[in-house]
């Protein structure tokens, strides 16, 4: 009989530095509103004063699409891209002329620079397969139970 291969990595192999890593920034705003009216107000789901107050707007399948995939610092921070910004400004001011007729409300965008790096690290290998190998035991098996 014939011995089985080895699979384990010499000792060495890990931690290794994985094949990417890198850097960079992206510019990404935020809409704020508030009402110049001295008594606070519930507005399109937000409560607006004099101060600025910044506003989310769910992310929904069908509507304003606010980052493009690839824009991971959109993604994490919750900003999004200037004509994302712009257009959810106006959906929120036309909602509330719908509603209100304007109520004082002023908006604006905020710019934020969002920086990010990232790095790819090889911490170990994982249930290497032999070939003739069965190994159902260790990962369940589409249609076994």
């Amino acid at each position: 009989m014939a011995d089985k291969p080895n699979y384990d990595p010499p000792p060495d192999s890990f931690p290794a530095k994985g094949p990417s890593s890198g850097s960079g920034s992206n510019t990404l705003y935020s809409v704020q509103a508030r009402m110049a009216y001295f008594k606070p107000q519930q507005v399109c789901g937000h409560l607006l004063d004099l101060r600025w107050t910044t506003l989310h707007f769910p992310n929904a399948p069908i509507g304003v699409p606010q980052h493009r995939r690839f824009q991971y610092g959109a993604i994490m921070t919750g900003l999004m891209s200037y004509q994302a910004a712009q257009a959810l400004r106006w959906w929120f001011l036309a909602e509330i002329d719908k509603e209100s007729g304007g109520l004082c409300i002023e908006t604006r965008l905020v710019e934020h620079r969002v920086r990010y790096e990232y790095s790819s690290e090889a911490i170990r290998a994982v249930c290497p397969i032999g070939v003739g190998e069965c190994r159902s035991n260790i990962m369940p098996v589409e249609g076994k139970s």
